[in-house]
């Protein structure tokens, strides 16, 4: 079980290797967020340095293009906000490298997969 007191611990260690690992994934692979609020400090923390790394990855090689595209490549599932804060919260994440998928009900995830599947480039078709 961990505690919030081990939770705060664990990134207490900026360089520990818990955010290396973290680190590690943001950068290797495009990660969905489902059910967080995507408001922690730590994860945005985390994130924010994935996104610059890709940037300063990306100018080193010279990548043309649609650069948005490549920097956005993580995913958060979150529910339509009645209060309409919703183009402030996609905004923001998308400053993170997170594409935001706004849903009215988590029934819809299974309907939004496929989007995220084919966005890392294979058919959601192939899955079945």
């Amino acid at each position: 079980m961990l505690t919030e007191t081990d939770y705060f611990d664990v990134f207490a260690e900026p360089f520990g290797a818990f955010t290396y690992t973290f680190l590690y994934f943001l950068r290797e692979f495009s990660c969905v967020f489902v059910g967080l609020s995507m408001r922690d400090d730590n994860l945005r923390r985390l994130l924010y340095y994935s996104v610059r790394e890709r940037l300063a990855s990306m100018e080193a090689a010279h990548f043309g293009g649609r650069r948005d595209a490549r920097v956005k490549r993580h995913f958060a599932i979150l529910r339509r906000d009645t209060n309409d804060t919703d183009f402030v919260i996609e905004r923001g994440l998308a400053r993170l490298g997170v594409q935001t998928i706004f849903l009215n009900d988590y029934d819809e995830i299974a309907d939004h997969l496929g989007f995220v599947y084919e966005a890392g480039g294979d058919k959601w078709g192939d899955v079945f």
